[in-house]
């Protein structure tokens, strides 16, 4: 008897009545549950009708630990006229941004990695080859500058421009004609959905490949401060050029960078101020992300100090952007709760997932 009359004896009856599976937890989320019912008879209506359901693998939380997958809603993602690509899922009324095709994501892992781990190799592996390449800096900027711009030359001419299909489809891909028969290769499927090929198809037809109006509001707003902030800076201006739609095309596709940008840029007031926000609130247990930025924090430190090209061009860009493009909503915020990697908004797991539920709860959300 001493043990029911426990402190924890209140709790214990609490529990009794509102636990999952109790009548009283059933009467609490009659609604959550019959709007989950429908949800579920809605997508195998669906499924038996024969419709593309594709499911988007991390659509929910890039964290193998965490449910991540979404069943993309009728199959293929939203192009609307007024422009941005939005993809919604079944049971989930928010929606993410951006898509990531395959062969885009992998098209841009060497590129990937010439700006994020490869410099924190030259810097563990040669400190000679560090030596030599701040002493081109410091001694010989211009052909540092024209280096970088053959190296973006590169990337641009051959990674960004066959990824957003800057030739004419028919010439690039001569079996993407046969969608237009209604046979698609099981090849090119594992890249695109035949809705999206179809989207490319007219894209094609109207001379527009890979359509700008596909990318969202924020990556399109950093590539215009870019290039606004670069005009008449020389060798600068000519490698931001090349730079700014690389970076478009990365923030598009890969949503766990672009939103820790968001996250920092916000709130930032300069570039420093954004790197510092990037490193305090990367998880270290994590990846090495946490590296990259202190790397690149103690190399735009020196390269702002040393360079008053620079230097303007990271007030212009600052003084130029709409903070309000680049800010996370609500959309944006449900999907990044659950990253234990990243603090956003400098909050801490724990109470970015019990956001998520409540998310959850008040929006009925129902993960197929």
């Amino acid at each position: 008897m001493e043990i029911i009359k426990s402190k924890n004896h209140d709790e214990w009856k609490k529990n009794l009545k509102s636990d999952k599976g109790t009548q009283s937890w059933y009467e609490e989320n009659k609604e959550h549950l019959d709007f989950a019912e429908k949800e579920k008879a809605r997508f195998l209506k669906d499924l038996h009708a024969g419709k593309t359901l594709i499911i988007a693998h991390n659509a929910f939380s890039p964290e193998p630990d965490e449910y991540s997958g979404g069943y993309i809603d009728d199959g293929y993602p939203e192009f609307p006229e007024t422009g941005g690509t939005f993809v919604k899922y079944y049971g989930c009324p928010f929606k993410s941004k951006g898509i990531s095709p395959k062969n885009v994501v992998y098209g841009l892992q060497l590129s990937k990695h010439l700006f994020s781990q490869f410099p924190r190799s030259i810097l563990k592996h040669s400190k000679f080859l560090t030596l030599a390449l701040g002493t081109t800096w410091f001694f010989n900027r211009k052909a540092f500058l024209n280096i970088l711009c053959d190296l973006m030359h590169a990337i641009d001419h051959k990674v960004v421009n066959n990824l957003t299909w800057s030739s004419r489809l028919s010439e690039k891909w001569p079996v993407i004609k046969m969608v237009k028969d209604g046979e698609v290769t099981r090849d090119l499927t594992q890249i695109f959905s035949k809705e999206i090929l179809e989207i490319l198809i007219r894209a094609e037809e109207r001379n527009e490949h890979w359509p700008d109006k596909w990318y969202n509001e924020m990556e399109k707003e950093v590539e215009r401060c870019l290039l606004l902030a670069s005009k008449g800076e020389g060798l600068w201006e000519k490698f931001f050029k090349m730079f700014s739609p690389w970076l478009k095309l990365f923030l598009y596709i890969d949503p766990t960078y672009k939103s820790r940008v968001q996250d920092s840029l916000y709130e930032a007031k300069d570039l420093l101020d954004c790197l510092k926000t990037l490193l305090e609130r990367e998880v270290k247990t994590y990846g090495s992300t946490g590296k990259t930025w202190w790397l690149y924090k103690l190399m735009f430190r020196i390269m702002l100090l040393t360079s008053p090209a620079l230097k303007r061009i990271e007030k212009r860009f600052f003084d130029a952007i709409d903070k309000e493009k680049v800010k996370m909503d609500l959309d944006d915020l449900y999907f990044a709760w659950t990253y234990r990697s990243y603090n956003f908004l400098g909050l801490d797991y724990e109470t970015r997932r019990k956001k998520r539920e409540e998310m959850n709860k008040l929006h009925k959300v129902v993960l197929l």
